[in-house]
């Protein structure tokens, strides 16, 4: 569904779509829905274009949305649709943005997100979770059913990734809200099932650049080790990495076999991808030399040293990433007049 309210702001609408979203998904417990049924609903996912209007919905999210529910149940539907009993707050919110440690996303998805409604209450899932576009990759959690959409996003391909994370396994519900004051939003409101109806054709098109500089730091020495463990017997196992030697058998087949993809698609990097292979190469022959024990992944419980750094460790070459969500290190930066 989409909306758009001619003559008010996008924080007064936001507020009363937010308001009766949240009376509509707490109804059902009135309704006397199963468990499974009002558990798709509960939740409700709040998808944001930039991090600064995110941060201005949690004041609204935990302030007025709740005052416009109380008014709702009160007083506006009171004689329509009454809630008997039930919270008197729902301001229970997670936000899931780059803002968060890396370390904290992989417990919020798989375990916060993961607690279901139940009617005897021991223990409440979340009512909001307040995304930014980190949610549109390797969020795929079948709970999930309800989400808002804040503004058109700026691509369509974005657009259909963050709004396919819900109704995954049963019907979802997706509403957006357009802000009258932009003639994008306008004229996709306009337009709106004219769009909806074949949007997969207005997905743009999208440059690659595989071999850039960053996707050589973050990826190159992860795709050469991949290969020499799935070419070369001797470092299959996660116990090998210490094995490795720049004379190994099958080492020059796999530099040929990147060199030869990079010369197709990305000429221009040729000599820059050749002199770093030669670096990651020369930079694991010297680390085996030292540790003949090293494994690839270190474990929980291991003492010995391994070749995999975080992916948040700058200085290491043998950083991997570890998830679709990682972002770049935040920076300072300090302005002077």
């Amino acid at each position: 569904m989409g909306c758009m309210g001619a003559g008010t702001s996008a924080t007064t609408i936001m507020i009363r779509v937010m308001a009766a979203t949240l009376y509509a998904t707490r109804y059902l417990e009135t309704l006397k829905y199963d468990d499974d049924i009002i558990d798709a609903f509960w939740s409700i996912t709040s998808y944001f274009n930039t991090l600064r209007e995110l941060g201005g919905a949690i004041l609204r999210v935990i302030d007025n949305v709740q005052d416009r529910f109380s008014y709702l149940k009160e007083s506006k539907l009171k004689d329509y649709y009454p809630i008997n009993g039930g919270q008197t707050r729902y301001d229970n919110y997670i936000e899931l943005t780059s803002r968060e440690k890396s370390e904290n996303i992989g417990k919020i998805i798989q375990e916060d997100l993961m607690v279901k409604y139940s009617t005897d209450k021991t223990k409440m899932p979340v009512d909001f979770i307040l995304s930014s576009n980190m949610i549109s990759v390797g969020i795929d959690i079948s709970r999930l059913n309800t989400m808002l959409v804040m503004g058109q996003p700026h691509t369509t391909a974005e657009y259909i990734q963050a709004t396919s994370r819900v109704g995954r396994e049963t019907p979802g519900f997706v509403f957006t809200m357009y802000n009258y004051m932009r003639s994008r939003d306008k004229s996709h409101f306009e337009q709106f099932t004219q769009y909806h109806e074949a949007f997969y054709k207005y997905v743009e098109a999208t440059s690659v650049t595989p071999f850039a500089e960053r996707a050589r730091d973050r990826a190159l020495q992860t795709l050469f080790i991949m290969l020499c463990r799935f070419y070369i017997d001797e470092l299959r196992a996660n116990e090998s990495a210490g094995r490795f030697n720049r004379n190994i058998s099958g080492l020059e087949e796999i530099r040929e076999y990147i060199l030869e993809y990079v010369s197709n698609v990305d000429p221009d990097e040729y000599e820059n991808v050749e002199e770093e292979l030669e670096e990651i190469e020369i930079e694991w022959e010297s680390l085996a030399m030292e540790n003949s024990d090293m494994t690839y992944r270190k474990s929980p419980f291991q003492t010995k040293p391994a070749l995999f750094c975080e992916d948040y460790n700058e200085n290491s070459r043998f950083r991997v990433l570890n998830s679709m969500r990682s972002v770049e290190t935040a920076v300072q930066v300090i302005t002077r007049d």
